[in-house]
């Protein structure tokens, strides 16, 4: 299952699921298909443990 999939997937068990995207596309192409669905944030590989912390706390305080 790729990363649409999964996301798509995830909504469909709990519609308030918050999720935070990675990849090592860029955030326009990775997160084009999402947008306006419920996606919390979005975090580009590769990534140090530091700024990927940064990031979740972002999604669980937004």
């Amino acid at each position: 299952m790729g990363g649409i999939e999964t996301f798509r997937e995830m909504r469909r068990v709990r519609k308030d699921v918050k999720v935070l995207l990675s990849s090592g596309f860029s955030e326009e192409e990775a997160t084009s298909q999402l947008n306006g669905k419920g996606l919390m944030g979005f975090i580009q590989k590769p990534y140090l443990p530091a700024a990927l912390i940064e990031k979740v706390k972002e999604a669980l305080e937004g």
